[in-house]
């Protein structure tokens, strides 16, 4: 696998995470497992437990649900592939960090904290498969918060996948390519 970062989507139990696992692995590097989940209920303790039974125990595990852009600055200079499941957490986790206080500031906080995230990846030429979830393709919702989150992480994957090398997006466990740099041409970049 090319250095880089490889994004990964896909709606709520569509396989993105397993298929990012599995992508990981093809780096043949010590990998280095960032969750960003913070437990507040049974369900997410138990979302938790199954990815926590899933990784492999060579892993390096952190965790970090606010602060990505701290932990990777102490990371930098480490030959590893970072897993980094998951961005649409992460947003969930600073819009809770804000006092889920729908205003522009706070989405432009939001989106500076990803260019932050990006920044960090790509100056240290870091390795990175970040796991996404794709909320744009379903229904409009119906509240403002879920309007303003789903149009914030919209915005935020686009960034990860401007950066990327890569872009898969996974349906029913399978994964479809959206992007790689080696089958594009400066034509189509634009």
């Amino acid at each position: 696998m090319e250095k880089g970062i490889y994004l990964v989507l896909g709606g709520t139990r569509s396989g993105k995470s397993i298929f990012a696992e599995k992508l990981v692995k093809k780096f043949s590097l010590p990998v280095i497992y960032l969750a960003t989940a913070v437990v507040t209920d049974e369900e997410m303790k138990n979302r938790v437990k199954i990815h926590k039974a899933r990784r492999d125990v060579t892993w390096t595990t952190y965790e970090e649900p606010y602060d990505i852009p701290v932990l990777l600055n102490s990371l930098q200079g480490k030959e590893s592939v970072l897993l980094l499941d998951c961005l649409s957490v992460y947003i969930s986790n600073l819009l809770w960090k804000v006092n889920e206080e729908y205003k522009l500031e706070n989405y432009k906080y939001i989106l500076g904290e990803i260019e932050k995230l990006i920044a960090c990846l790509v100056n240290f030429r870091m390795n990175a498969v970040i796991v996404s979830s794709e909320t744009g393709l379903g229904i409009i919702p119906s509240s403002k918060s879920g309007r303003f989150y789903r149009d914030l992480l919209g915005e935020a994957n686009q960034m990860v996948a401007k950066a990327a090398q890569e872009v898969y997006l996974v349906v029913s466990g399978v994964p479809i390519g959206l992007k790689s740099l080696s089958n594009l041409t400066t034509s189509n970049l634009k």
